[in-house]
């Protein structure tokens, strides 16, 4: 045979094989074929727009968030699921998902050719499941259930065939409307709230997030506490429904507890409302928009706090990790402290790490009960200087500095104490006698390291 036959057919064979593997190189081995083969339907949740459950009298439709009917564009969706009938609410899209997956497992036991619809029981079925997929409906009848066993008939479409499957669906397709229910009740990042108004008579606060914490700006200007609000925000999103409640005005009775949340990229503010009636160690009733609940929460009594609670008393809002050098100025001098590589430094001095940690501490942890700034105090807030140790002038003045930011922290002494002053806060802070005892002790023990350690420290 010539050689420019053998290339020629060479090639047609290498585009044969070529034309082969292109066309088959999607398609299911022997093995996946044969578990194909099993399955009741094929079926891909995501392409599932609603599902229509019809048990008996009840009938429970779910949509998938964003469909449209009645001849409109679909949008994207969210792929959030919702409850349409028999009323409307947000469906836990979690249990949604896994009985799509459910149904994509099921398998068939048996495939029964012959059978009338009566004797299988499939003139009257149990329950249906209506799939609506955009390229054509799926529905399963179940018929009769098989004696000494946990299967049952189902029909796929218009049977036959008919065939016997697992009765594990059943169940959840005869399941009561609020089993479909989600039950978290503010399904919302905490990110997301821009804005908290407690609207209670005489307890009314308003807070506003500022950057990743939040101020307190009704009544009283000022910085929020972290603590509470943390708390306030955990007790919202932590939310969860313990009892639907189907005829509201027979339990909600309304009380004075009341919150608004404002959320990033929401037109309307969230409305929830707390009825403060709720007996000691019963459930509460809750209302958040239109959906009423019981729950099991303490929000009545963060609502019923003061507004001076709300009011932050740290005297730093630093944390020590966020740290990365510090000054101390006193009357005695002045003392700067750098961590390089993992270790504390004052000029060529290395800081037992430990040392520096326990004074950061200290000072961060610092507490104490937010007051007005005395005539003369409060400078620093203002952009103004002092002179440390001057009559009148602070005491001690801290920089705190980390990635690029400083704080500026000042201490006063008085006949009640100590004062402490925080730059961008017009309010002082009284602080409590462990939290300045705490401070003193363990600036002493900082500065206690004499200048003369170097040789010894760089040896260590």
């Amino acid at each position: 045979m010539r050689p420019r036959t053998l290339i020629v057919l060479f090639t047609l064979v290498a585009g044969v094989g070529a034309l082969i593997w292109f066309f088959e190189r999607e398609l299911p081995s022997t093995d996946e074929r044969a578990k194909l083969s099993k399955k009741l339907v094929r079926l891909d949740p995501d392409s599932v727009r609603a599902i229509v459950l019809t048990a008996g009298e009840q009938r429970v439709r779910l949509e998938r968030a964003g469909l449209v009917r009645d001849g409109g564009e679909a949008g994207d969706t969210d792929g959030e699921w919702m409850l349409a009938q028999p009323r409307a609410a947000r469906a836990d899209s979690g249990e949604v998902e896994g009985f799509l997956r459910r149904i994509r497992d099921l398998e068939k036991q048996r495939t029964l050719e012959d059978g009338s619809r009566d004797q299988l029981g499939l003139d009257q079925p149990r329950a249906e499941i209506a799939l609506e997929i955009e390229s054509g409906d799926i529905i399963l009848r179940f018929g009769g259930k098989i004696p000494a066993s946990s299967n049952t008939i189902v029909e796929v479409g218009n049977g036959p065939p008919f065939y016997v499957v697992s009765d594990s669906l059943f169940e959840d397709t005869a399941r009561e409307p609020n089993g479909w229910r989600s039950r978290d009740a503010i399904p919302i990042q905490e990110s997301r709230i821009e804005k908290i108004e407690v609207l209670n008579p005489g307890t009314g606060v308003v807070l506003e997030r500022s950057g990743e914490s939040f101020r307190l700006v009704e009544p009283i200007e000022d910085l929020a506490d972290e603590d509470r609000v943390s708390t306030l925000l955990s007790a919202l999103i932590e939310l969860e429904i313990e009892e639907f409640v189907d005829q509201p005005d027979r339990v909600f009775e309304g009380g004075a507890a009341a919150v608004r949340l404002t959320i990033a990229g929401e037109e309307e503010p969230l409305l929830v409302e707390i009825d403060s009636s709720t007996a000691a160690g019963d459930l509460t009733a809750v209302r958040v928009g239109g959906q009423v609940f019981k729950a099991d929460t303490d929000l009545a009594s963060l609502l019923e706090l003061a507004p001076a609670d709300w009011r932050s008393t740290s005297w730093s809002d630093r944390n020590i990790f966020e740290t990365e050098s510090f000054r101390v100025v006193r009357s005695g001098g002045e003392s700067h402290y750098e961590r390089r590589d993992g270790e504390w430094w004052r000029g060529d001095v290395r800081i037992q790490y430990s040392l520096a940690s326990a004074f950061l501490r200290a000072l961060t942890g610092a507490r104490g009960v937010p007051v007005d700034s005395p005539v003369g105090l409060g400078a620093s807030a203002a952009g103004e200087s002092h002179e440390v140790g001057a009559e009148g002038e602070a005491e001690i003045e801290i920089d705190l500095e980390s990635s690029g930011s400083k704080e500026t922290l000042r201490l006063w002494a008085d006949a009640e104490g100590h004062l402490g002053e925080r730059s961008g806060r017009a309010t002082l802070i009284r602080l409590d006698s462990d939290s300045a005892e705490a401070f003193f002790a363990k600036l002493e023990e900082l500065e206690a390291v004499p200048e003369d350690a170097s040789d010894q420290s760089a040896s260590d």
